[in-house]
């Protein structure tokens, strides 16, 4: 991938986030979180690797660490509509014992 990206740091934090998305979707939370979290390191100003981490902490069950990260997001431009949205395809897609606590926060 670093001969792909060469040296662009916010290219190669996209496709990171994709991959980790892919990794998501699968139900594979913690290599998610950890592409997640390298392609944050990678471009601190991109809110896309904060919500990535935040969908995979809540669906997790870790509902605070959850909205800490879209916390994140929406300070870095993420719009706060689309958070609403995304709460709710957690919601759906959340273990029964995880939607009470969602509901709360």
């Amino acid at each position: 991938m670093s001969k792909f990206t060469n040296g662009n740091k916010p290219l190669k934090s996209a496709l990171i986030t994709t991959a980790g998305g892919v990794k998501r979707d699968l139900g594979m939370f913690v290599e998610a979180i950890e592409l997640g979290t390298q392609a944050h390191d990678l471009a601190h100003q991109d809110y896309r690797p904060c919500t990535l981490i935040g969908a995979c902490k809540m669906l997790t069950g870790d509902i605070a660490q959850g909205h800490e990260w879209y916390q994140k997001a929406i300070s870095r431009g993420f719009e706060p509509n689309n958070y609403e949205q995304e709460i709710h395809s957690i919601y759906c897609r959340a273990w029964e014992k995880d939607k009470a606590k969602i509901r709360k926060t």
